[in-house]
């Protein structure tokens, strides 16, 4: 018995850090570990803060995958790496999540401009005022304002802003009606 026990110590141990080692080169699957453990999800969430764009993008569909979104910290959106932000926004989205939508704001100012275009997107379901998101009418990118636009034209008084989209759509602007498309 007490061999057993230790066996599966090791055993265990060894697990661990192929996992770890196969998470960072990005090779972990949802399908090639099956049921997560505490310990496999522990070095997922671990691995959410990693530098390495392949290891955070593997641990975050793994969660997802497994149905652990839950362990994933809204401040993943404080990533560096667009990448990831984007990623990670679009999964985080799928559920009501107060702690994401308190970063909305935060993410209004995101120097990529699909980050910012996903966080207009998410701005009234997120219970921020549409006075706010007006400001971002102004936005350089066509992406972020048809983003707006679509949020505020679900919103009570959107008439202005299906005005605004019914004219982009017919408009002569081919990267503003891509953008509205997008």
């Amino acid at each position: 018995g007490v061999a057993w026990v230790q066996a599966t110590v090791v055993l265990r141990r060894r697990y661990l850090e192929r996992f770890q080692r196969e998470l960072g080169e990005g090779r972990v699957t949802t399908a090639s570990i099956g049921r997560l453990d505490l310990a496999s999800a522990e070095v997922l969430v671990a691995g959410l803060g990693s530098s390495s764009v392949r290891e955070v993008l593997a641990a975050l569909d793994v969660l997802s995958g497994s149905g652990r979104l839950g362990l994933v910290p809204a401040l993943i959106l404080y990533h560096p790496d667009p990448t990831v932000v984007r990623a990670a926004f679009r999964l985080l989205s799928r559920s009501e999540r107060p702690d994401v939508d308190a970063l909305l704001p935060f993410l209004l100012r995101h120097p990529d401009d699909q980050v910012r275009a996903l966080a207009a997107e998410r701005w009234a379901g997120g219970g921020h005022p549409p006075d706010a998101l007006r400001a971002t009418l102004d936005d350089p990118s066509p992406k972020v304002r048809a983003s707006a636009l679509v949020a505020l034209s679900n919103g009570a008084g959107g008439g202005d802003a299906l005005a605004e989209l019914a004219a982009i759509a017919a408009g002569p602007d081919l990267q503003a009606r891509r953008a509205l498309a997008w």
